[in-house]
């Protein structure tokens, strides 16, 4: 909520020109009046409903979810500070958007209030500590990384709202006991707001004695971002990916990162005295490049032709991981049931795709399909610019129809995957085999020889006794077809064998039965094949099946 706040805050004159407020003003509202109801009293935060053994078992409508469905708090004895701030963010950010741009001073006002109280609760709720403490089912799926980093979230909100520089001060404070062990610039996600908030405070310090300490980590973060390292860098399409983080929503990872350098590059483009100095025009240039490149990217300009936003273009992803819109009826049929899914979400953005810019929509690879609020967070804010500013139609308006490394499905895997599987078992078979023929291969020499020259003399015989036909519409034997011809019962080809050496040659997919020696369709009917050739002068007998129902091995 409070990225969304933020970006309609930044980029309003985007959402008017599109003629979408009444559709943010609901939007937020809706969400602003759930964190109401979980804020109950002063003291108390409800931060998680339902259990994930549970909830993450089924799939189908909410009005179906299992109970009962336990609800999980915070409060002043069961601390969860970073939880406890990040919601003071939200309270805060979007009362300022219903204050200054959707102009509804009351609504403004009972969030503000909401604000203040659950900040208060967050410092002074000792002791300090990650919400998943004191309700360890969060661990499961959404266990927090620390709550500094949300405690001058909240500040810097707060500050933003109030202007009391209490909060400014409280904002550094925060900010310098970050402790970033690997990397002090991090990527942001739902977890990880220290450079977002590098980015605020940089917006609202200009010209203040602290300007010099927030431009120096804002201009930091920015800069590792549109030249990263590890463990970040561009996929071989141009899309900002990094280790460890974007394996799971490579879109967000990316989304986040345009939606912040955006926002510095606007506040720097505001800045007095940013068209005269060169230096600040390049770095600005260098941040509208790296978010129009991220933004293009997600849209469609990418190897896929993909827009990882649903229901935009014939190749927008169709299977995006979500129960409700999917009309599902049991886990065990996520991808199958239905074939189509119900509801088209329409605007939604996708996990999205992998290092190597590959996509496969399919419903079980949450991974990449999953859809949930803090993708689209960054994502409206930097729609509303593109409305503001962009002087081109978006990169999916050009795509035709078709995503050239579209991944087939055979049941449940890609036909790439099931490819490689299977020219894997191929390759350890044929290892196998030429490792038995290396040290079995005098005595395969001194086989095939004996066979060769008993063959030899067999064919001798079969021209004596005549050849044999066998119909396979009879299943207690085959009729003789011409004078000299012997009938054989289909039981008596496997001891006949040796006597006349009959070849059977079987082109058709039936499975092979040892009980006869013969491949066979249980109780199926199989159209005219031939399995050899019948020409004058041929040794080898004929194998015709005309729409025959050839008999099981049972029945034999």
């Amino acid at each position: 909520m409070t990225q969304i706040c933020w970006g309609a805050l930044e980029f309003y004159e985007g959402y008017e020109l599109a003629k979408q407020t009444q559709y943010l003003d609901g939007m937020v509202r809706w969400g602003m009046d759930w964190l109401i109801k979980a804020h109950p009293d002063n003291n108390t935060l409800y931060v998680q409903v339902g259990i994930d053994e549970v909830d993450n078992t089924y799939w189908g409508p909410d009005t179906g979810i299992p109970t009962p469905r336990p609800s999980f708090f915070v409060s002043n004895t069961k601390p969860g500070t970073d939880v406890t701030a990040d919601a003071a963010a939200a309270f805060a950010a979007c009362s300022l958007l219903y204050r200054d741009k959707l102009h509804d001073p009351t609504y403004a006002a009972t969030l503000a209030t909401h604000a203040t109280d659950l900040v208060h609760l967050a410092e002074t709720a000792l002791p300090h500590q990650v919400y998943q403490t004191v309700v360890p089912t969060a661990s499961c799926c959404y266990p927090s990384a620390g709550f500094q980093d949300e405690l001058a979230w909240a500040a810097a909100w707060m500050y933003r709202l109030t202007g009391d520089a209490a909060y400014s001060a409280k904002a550094a404070q925060y900010t310098d006991a970050i402790n970033h062990k690997a990397v002090d610039t991090p990527p942001t996600n739902w977890d990880e707001k220290s450079s977002l908030v590098y980015v605020l405070m940089h917006g609202l310090t200009q010209g203040t004695a602290n300007a010099t300490k927030w431009s120096r980590l804002a201009t930091k973060y920015a800069e590792f971002t549109v030249n990263p390292s590890k463990p970040c860098a561009f996929t071989p399409g141009g899309m900002y990916y990094c280790y460890g983080l974007s394996g799971e929503d490579s879109s967000v990872v990316a989304a986040n990162a345009a939606f912040a350098v955006q926002i510095l590059a606007s506040q720097l483009r505001s800045k007095g005295g940013s068209k005269s100095d060169p230096s600040v025009v390049a770095q600005i240039e260098r941040y509208d490049k790296f978010a129009q490149g991220q933004i293009r990217y997600l849209l469609g300009d990418n190897p896929e032709k993909t827009p990882y936003m649903v229901g935009v273009h014939a190749n927008s992803p169709v299977n995006p991981h979500s129960a409700l819109a999917a009309g599902g009826r049991g886990a065990d049929s996520v991808d199958t049931w239905p074939e189509k899914e119900a509801h088209v979400l329409k605007g939604a953005l996708v996990g999205g795709p992998d290092k190597n810019d590959r996509f496969l929509d399919q419903r079980s690879n949450w991974r990449q399909s999953e859809v949930a609020l803090d993708y689209n967070a960054p994502f409206t804010g930097l729609l509303a610019y593109q409305v503001m500013t962009a002087r081109e139609p978006p990169p999916y308006v050009t795509i035709p129809p078709g995503r050239p490394n579209a991944a087939r499905q055979v049941n449940g895997l890609a036909l790439g995957t099931l490819i490689s599987v299977i020219l894997s078992c191929l390759f350890v078979v044929m290892a196998l085999m030429a490792g038995a023929w290396f040290f079995k291969r005098d005595q395969l020499r001194t086989w095939w020889a004996t066979r060769k020259a008993r063959r030899s003399s067999n064919m001798l015989d079969s021209e004596k006794a005549g050849a044999v036909i066998i119909d396979a519409s009879d299943a207690s034997g085959v009729t003789t077809r011409s004078r000299g011809h012997r009938t054989l019962a289909l039981a008596d080809i496997e001891s006949e064998e040796d006597q006349i050496n009959s070849l059977v040659v079987i082109t058709s997919s039936l499975p092979y039965s040892s009980a006869n020696g013969l491949g066979h369709a249980s109780d199926s009917t199989i159209d005219t094949y031939s399995a050899g050739a019948s020409t004058p002068g041929s040794a080898y007998p004929l194998l015709h099946a005309s729409h025959a129902s050839l008999p099981s091995a049972s029945e034999k």
